[in-house]
């Protein structure tokens, strides 16, 4: 008799999407994230933010997170 597939844990859902996240190294916030992923073992890109160069403030930027603020996670469709 066979026995039925365990479903896939969330860990393993998600680590299946890329997702991108946006990353500036001084920010504390930033860090924290990359704990957490890092943490639950999920893959993403990393989009990096020049604080110094104003970066945050730039319209591509301002698409992902309206208050210009770091980090930004888009995860398919779906933008923190």
């Amino acid at each position: 008799k066979r026995r039925p597939k365990a479903a896939p844990t969330a860990t393993e859902r998600w680590s299946k999407r890329k997702m991108k996240r946006s990353d500036a190294p001084p920010s504390g916030n930033c860090h924290k994230v990359r704990m957490v992923l890092s943490f639950l073992r999920l893959d993403y890109d990393k989009v990096p933010i020049a604080l110094p160069n104003q970066e945050q403030k730039s319209s591509e930027h301002l698409a992902r997170h309206p208050l210009g603020k770091v980090p930004a996670i888009k995860d398919g469709d779906v933008t923190v």
